[in-house]
């Protein structure tokens, strides 16, 4: 039978789980919406360039790729710096625990894969909506 020690620390680490998983909804929750407003922000700044390019006969392909190319890179650069962080920073705190446990290309790869697809769906979906609108609207303002 385990002691009330062991019990309170199972609580707490359970708590600490809860908590950790509650944060790190709203993290990238936030996340999200920053995406949103930095694809909203490009795509109306040059909402003028890719109404021509639509006249000029680009496909919503095209529109759609000029409006994330420049967020997608940003993405992969945070990857780049963020992977490497993590990696450190989570064994450096998993050290100072009494039974160690070793973090798996899972731990790291799937929350990669899931923040990509994420910001993806969140890239297609305003670049789609950039490129379905008409460009004459757009550019009788000139």
């Amino acid at each position: 039978m385990p002691d009330s020690n062991t019990r309170i620390q199972q609580l707490s680490e359970q708590r600490l789980h809860d908590v950790f998983i509650i944060f790190s909804f709203i993290a990238m929750l936030i996340a999200c919406m920053g995406l949103f407003g930095l694809v909203t922000f490009s795509s109306e700044r040059r909402k003028k360039e890719l109404s021509i390019r639509k006249l000029f006969g680009a496909t919503i392909g095209n529109i759609v790729m000029l409006v994330s190319s420049e967020i997608v890179t940003l993405l992969f650069v945070s990857i780049l710096i963020a992977v490497p962080a993590a990696l450190y920073f989570s064994r450096e705190w998993l050290t100072g625990f009494f039974y160690h446990a070793e973090i798996s290309v899972t731990t790291i790869a799937l929350p990669v894969i899931v923040a990509l697809s994420i910001a993806l769906i969140v890239i297609m979906i305003q670049g789609m909506k950039t490129a379905l609108t008409d460009p004459a609207k757009n550019l009788k303002n000139d």
